[in-house]
């Protein structure tokens, strides 16, 4: 096994809530959507999802390539501006600019959830999947 890819490496942040019943999925490249990186897209369509919510480190490299991909695999594709961060705020903010521009949306949490379920706050929803990167 890659060092990288050892359990004792992939941990999921300390203060994220996760339960048992949560799926759980490891991924090995930048994009969780690239071939062969996870099992993350035949999850999404085997739950009739069609809209990814991404969030997670670095905005420009890991969540920019999982959202783009998600864009090109037919998924509706939403970055969260605030959910997401950079080693600068220039590069946050150039990466959310280009993917605005090109190939999704980009919306605070607060602003996502609003208009999937007007009476949700962001402390209400928890994600379906926690990907171990």
């Amino acid at each position: 096994m890659v060092e990288s890819l050892s359990p004792s490496k992939q941990q999921v942040w300390k203060e994220l809530a996760v339960d048992p019943a949560d799926i759980t999925i490891i991924k090995n490249r930048y994009s969780a959507l690239a071939h062969g990186a996870s099992t993350l897209e035949r999850v999404l369509r085997n739950l009739g999802i069609d809209t990814l919510l991404v969030a997670g480190t670095k905005t420009n490299v890991c969540c920019d390539s999982t959202a783009r991909d998600a864009m090109m695999l037919d998924f509706k594709s939403v970055l969260l501006s605030d959910c997401c961060a950079a080693l600068s705020d220039e590069e946050h903010l150039a990466s959310l600019e280009t993917f605005i521009q090109q190939f999704g949306d980009v919306m605070t949490a607060d602003e996502a959830l609003e208009r999937l379920q007007p009476e949700a706050s962001a402390q209400d929803v928890k994600p379906i999947a926690a990907l171990n990167t």
